[in-house]
């Protein structure tokens, strides 16, 4: 356990935990913007843990991702705060972990020096993959590297929870942009171990994700993973089809011509209607203007319309849709064509 010497703040905000871009991320941020203290430290953090405790594991109806639930918090502890130099760069490792409990809210400990507390017992994958460095969910190079481990040993199941760490070798890596960085990619792309299918992999599994960088001994643009399991479900080895790495899309001129033949693109906006997510989704079946859809963002919250470009990557990525910004407006092209 850390002890409260080694621990530079302690924070604790009571509220219902919300993950990014959804309809509770806005008065969860509120809350943390109210709670939250400004740093202190002038740029000496270098981490933080975060224990959060949730009503239920379930948002309608569905299992969340601990990693979601970390977004918001970084957003607002760093981006508004300026706690570690007001810069996710800032940050060389963090800690968070989701379980049910009452009352509902988060536990934020910052720390100075490395704190990070890993699970007492052997972890059951401890593996080094070289690289390259998953770019989104759907990148095939980590998947491949997990899912021949676990043909190579012969593992016939998935864990039922489990607690993941991810140390990096990379000294700068980025690990604190959570929607559209390394870290989320590199966690959806180990579906071969947790369970689930590319673009739908069961990382909500994860009830603790630890990660760091700048790790010396390893191999330049490598990362370590460790898995510790909570219990194990019968799973037989998952069918993997793996696209390539680039996947034709359409052009302009391909999607004018359709419109000049009188044919029409039959676009669904496959989001929950009423998130972010959905409202940049519409705005490019629409082709709105990008002033328009950052209005329409910050009427959300505010400052979610700088976020355009992540919910852009989020579409493009978890949703596999051609999302472009053309001049000043944001278009969709319907499905990437693998």
């Amino acid at each position: 356990m850390v002890t409260n010497s080694m621990r530079e703040a302690s924070i604790w905000i009571e509220g219902e935990p919300a993950t990014f871009a959804t309809k509770g991320e806005a008065p969860w941020k509120q809350l943390l913007h109210e709670n939250v203290p400004p740093s202190a430290l002038d740029g000496r953090e270098t981490g933080l843990s975060l224990n959060f405790s949730v009503s239920s594991l379930l948002r309608h109806g569905q299992p969340f991702d601990v990693d979601n639930l970390c977004d918001p918090v970084f957003s607002v502890l760093i981006g508004q705060k300026g706690w570690f130099g007001g810069k996710k760069p800032g940050l060389a490792w963090w800690s968070a972990t989701k379980r049910q409990g009452t009352p509902p809210g988060c536990h934020i400990a910052i720390y100075a020096k490395r704190s990070i507390v890993l699970p007492s017992q052997s972890p059951f994958w401890d593996e080094v993959f070289p690289g390259p460095l998953s770019v989104h969910g759907t990148s095939p190079e980590l998947a491949r590297w997990a899912l021949a481990l676990r043909v190579a040993r012969g593992v016939n199941w998935i864990p039922e929870k489990c607690s993941l760490y991810l140390g990096f070798a990379d000294a700068n890596l980025n690990i604190g942009d959570i929607s559209t960085g390394r870290v989320k990619a590199a966690v959806d792309c180990l579906y071969p171990w947790l369970g689930g299918t590319a673009s739908h992999g069961e990382d909500w599994r994860v009830e603790t994700l630890i990660v760091e960088r700048g790790l010396e001994h390893l191999p330049e643009g490598a990362v370590n993973v460790r898995l510790w399991e909570h219990g194990r479900i019968s799973a037989d080895l998952p069918d993997v089809t793996f696209s390539a790495p680039e996947k034709r899309r359409r052009t302009n001129d391909q999607y004018e011509q359709r419109l000049m033949n009188g044919g029409k693109v039959p676009i669904l906006n496959p989001c929950r209607e009423g998130t972010r997510i959905w409202t940049v989704c519409q705005a490019a079946i629409e082709r709105k203007t990008l002033a328009d859809v950052r209005a329409e963002l910050d009427r959300h919250a505010s400052g979610a319309g700088a976020r355009l470009h992540d919910y852009k990557a989020d579409l493009r990525y978890g949703k596999k849709l051609d999302i472009r910004i053309e001049g000043d407006r944001i278009v969709c092209y319907g499905a990437l064509e693998r």
